[in-house]
């Protein structure tokens, strides 16, 4: 019998939203936006963010149409309806993205700006799965978080030392990484 294979995703920075990553500020529209980039900052799938700046009065903003892969390869959308002055942020886990379109935006006294970014959460898992281990390649820098849309599966100590951490559990939709601090980890998982 041949042994389980895993995937993996290896992290090697805190955990920070990329507010531009994917769309530089540009006036809105009802087209696709020219993508800056297709991928995260970071391996693993994150949430979609859209900052709206207002230019004057306004716009009737609309709705961002995002489509991407997910951590399984599998092509999924997320419509986010950018919101006054703020970050708007998606509810769908992409590894990619291949499209982003304005549609039903309206300027009202000169087009407002939006920027299309990710947050700062990043998931291994996007559709759940088994969590095998997570290993520290160095000591850790700050604490290292795991946890599932269940809650908290483990933390791992500010300065732990190198070595494999063996879980071997089950993980209920996502499975979420986060790194308090810049620590160099791998997290190996099998998706369902």
């Amino acid at each position: 019998m041949a042994p389980p294979s895993f995937a993996y995703a290896h992290l090697a920075v805190a955990n920070a939203a990329t507010a531009n990553r994917f769309v530089v500020s540009v006036p809105m529209q009802n087209a696709a936006y020219t993508l800056a980039a297709t991928t995260m900052p970071t391996q693993g799938a994150r949430h979609v963010t859209v900052t709206h700046t207002l230019v004057s009065t306004v716009d009737t903003l609309g709705i961002i149409t995002v489509v991407g892969t997910d951590m399984d390869g599998n092509i999924v959308t997320d419509i986010i309806t950018p919101l006054s002055g703020t970050i708007a942020t998606g509810v769908v886990w992409f590894k990619t993205i291949t499209s982003i379109t304005g549609s039903g935006w309206t300027a009202v006294a000169g087009a407002d700006t939006i920027v299309v970014g990710c947050d700062a959460r990043i998931v291994a898992l996007s559709s759940g799965g088994f969590l095998h281990a997570v290993n520290v390649n160095t000591t850790a820098a700050g604490a290292i978080t795991i946890a599932d849309n269940t809650g908290t599966i483990a933390i791992l100590k500010t300065s732990i030392a190198e070595g494999q951490f063996i879980y071997d559990v089950t993980c209920a939709g996502f499975l979420e990484v986060t790194l308090a601090a810049a620590s160099d980890v791998t997290v190996s998982v099998q998706p369902y």
